[in-house]
C-alpha cells in the first residue's frame, strides 16, 4: 500500500506539468513529488520500521578492494544491459514494434539546472530510501534473497521504461545486496556514481568527442569491467552459492507475492506505461 501511495504522489505533482504547463517545471515537480512522498512512507510504517533502521549497517566493513570489486561488477551491468537492449529490439522489431523512442529517453542527459540536480541527487537518495530502504527492509522478513530480487522488481517497473527497466532490475540487484551486506549509505553513493559520474559527467567530459568515438570508448570502457567481472564473480560463487542457500525464501513465497491484489496494482501501474511507450513500425 505505501508503494502505491508514493507512485500516486508522485503523479500528482506531476499533473500540473502535463496539463496546465504544457511540460514546463516537469524536473521541478518530479523532484518535489519523489521528496513529499518519503514522509508518507514514514508515517504509515514508523511503528514497524523506525527511520533509522533503514540505514542499519550489518557490521561488515566496506574495504577499499571490496568496493572496488562491486564497482566492477555495477560497471560491468552498463555492458550486459547494452547487450540485452540489442536483443530485445530485435525481439520487438520482429513483432512490427520498438523501443528507440524509449531508449532515447531512458540515456539522455540532463539539460538543465534542475533536472541535473533531481538525476544526480535527488532520485538517488530517494529511490533509494523507496526501494532499498522501506521495500527491502519491509521484505527482508521472508528472506533476504526474495527481499532483494522483488526491491529490484519493483525498482524497475517503477520506471516505467523497458530499457531503463532491464538495468534497474540488474543495478537493484547490486544496490541491494549492498545494503544489507554493507549499509544503505553505500547504495546511495553507488546509485550516485551512476547517475552522476556514469551519466552527466562522462557524457559533458566526453561532448567533445564525435559521435562513433564516443560509443567506441562506451564499449571499450564498459566491455572492459564485463571481462573483470565475470573472474571476480567466479572466483566468489561458493560465496555467492552459500549465501543464496542460507538466505532463500520459503516455498510459495514468490506465489503468494506475485498473486496478491496490491502488488499486481502496483506492477500494472507501471508497466503499462512502459508498454505504451513502444513504438509501432
Amino acid at each position: 500500500m505505501g508503494l502505491i501511495l508514493y507512485s500516486l504522489i508522485g503523479l500528482v505533482f506531476l499533473l500540473p506539468s502535463d496539463f496546465l504547463w504544457e511540460g514546463r517545471f516537469y524536473w521541478h515537480m518530479a523532484a518535489l513529488g519523489a521528496v513529499a512522498g518519503i514522509p508518507v512512507l514514514y508515517l504509515i510504517y514508523r511503528k514497524t520500521l523506525p527511520f533509522p533502521a533503514l540505514f542499519a549497517r550489518s557490521g561488515r566493513e566496506m574495504t577499499p578492494l571490496s568496493f572496488t570489486l562491486i564497482l566492477i561488477v555495477f560497471f560491468s551491468v552498463q555492458m550486459l544491459n547494452s547487450l540485452l537492449d540489442i536483443g530485445l529490439e530485435y525481439v520487438l522489431n520482429a513483432l512490427g514494434l520498438s523501443m528507440q523512442e524509449s531508449l532515447s529517453y531512458a540515456t539522455a542527459s540532463a539539460t538543465t539546472p534542475v533536472m541535473l540536480l533531481y538525476s544526480a541527487l535527488i532520485a538517488p537518495v530517494t529511490e533509494e530510501l523507496v526501494y532499498r530502504g522501506f521495500c527491502l527492509r519491509l521484505t527482508q522478513r521472508f528472506g533476504e534473497v526474495f527481499a532483494i530480487l522483488f526491491s529490484a522488481l519493483v525498482f524497475a517497473v517503477m520506471h516505467e521504461n523497458l530499457p531503463q527497466a532491464l538495468f534497474a532490475f540488474m543495478a537493484g540487484l547490486v544496490f541491494g545486496y549492498v545494503t544489507l551486506r554493507y549499509s544503505l549509505h553505500w547504495a546511495i553513493l553507488l546509485h550516485i556514481i551512476n547517475n552522476f559520474v556514469l551519466g552527466d559527467f562522462a557524457e559533458t567530459l566526453c561532448a567533445f568527442l564525435p559521435a562513433y568515438e564516443r560509443t567506441l570508448l562506451y564499449y571499450l570502457f564498459f566491455g572492459m569491467m564485463l571481462l573483470a567481472a565475470v573472474p571476480a564473480l567466479l572466483s566468489a560463487r561458493q560465496e555467492i552459492s552459500s549465501y543464496v542457500r542460507a538466505n532463500r525464501s520459503e516455498k510459495g513465497t514468490w506465489r503468494l507475492a506475485l498473486t496478491a491484489v496490491l502488488v499486481i496494482t502496483l506492477l500494472l501501474m507501471h508497466l503499462i506505461p512502459a508498454v505504451l511507450m513502444l513504438e509501432i513500425l
